[in-house]
């Protein structure tokens, strides 16, 4: 059985899972400037985190996960970088149709 490669396919699931990462990064991000505002205003017992370590914490987390997404934003054909693309039709490198 001979599976034929289908970039538009391949395209859509490394898609989704950028979906699925920008997702989880930012729901990380919210968690953490939640908890550190909470606690600066007083909603929170305790002392989970001091407020700056909070904002640190969420930038460096947002800030590395989205490297780490867009540094794997690639053709599914000749694997050229597409980050500075936002929604591609065609690669620029190899000229395969991405989206229809």
């Amino acid at each position: 059985m001979n599976e034929v490669f289908d970039p538009v396919q391949a395209f859509a699931e490394s898609r989704s899972r950028r979906v699925r990462q920008f997702r989880i990064m930012f729901s990380i991000f919210f968690l953490l400037v939640a908890v550190g505002y909470a606690q600066s205003v007083g909603v929170l017992p305790g002392k989970y985190m001091d407020i700056e370590y909070a904002y640190i914490a969420a930038a460096i987390l947002t800030l590395g996960g989205l490297a780490y997404t867009l540094s794997q934003w690639r053709c599914p054909g000749c694997r050229k970088l597409l980050w500075h693309r936002l929604n591609p039709k065609h690669c620029p490198g190899c000229g395969i149709e991405l989206t229809k």
